[in-house]
């Protein structure tokens, strides 16, 4: 999906991000940044089950990756790591950016907060 940014700045004017690595502390920042203001916090990975009972395999093939174990997720090469969670990311962005799309439309004027590990030059 491509979306020119003038489109993506004005359908998430009213958006703001956190992002960044695993384990950073996003949601923590976060649910204290949008109860302290008032933001509606939308985070990434609370929507990931949803996101992916909407997936296709043949479309979101990383998304649908399924472990064994917890060896089994954790035993894999930083590369294989790091190349499934760039793809994952890249996958559920589409989810992500439909959904912030419909939220913003939806709440008119309300500050929204995303917390997620997310790519793109969504957040200019």
């Amino acid at each position: 999906m491509i979306f020119q940014d003038n489109v993506i700045k004005e359908y998430l004017k009213n958006v703001y991000f956190i992002t960044g690595t695993p384990c950073g502390g996003k949601t923590t920042v976060s649910r204290a940044l949008a109860e302290k203001y008032g933001f509606e916090l939308f985070d990434v990975d609370e929507r990931f089950d949803e996101h992916k009972k909407m997936s296709n395999p043949l479309f979101q093939p990383a998304m649908n990756t399924y472990f064994n174990s917890a060896d089994e997720f954790f035993g894999r090469t930083v590369e294989e790591y790091k190349n499934w969670l760039l793809n994952n990311t890249r996958e559920q962005l589409e989810f992500v950016l439909l959904d912030l799309i419909r939220l913003s439309e939806n709440k008119r004027g309300r500050q929204l907060l995303l917390s997620g590990n997310i790519l793109g030059k969504v957040y200019y």
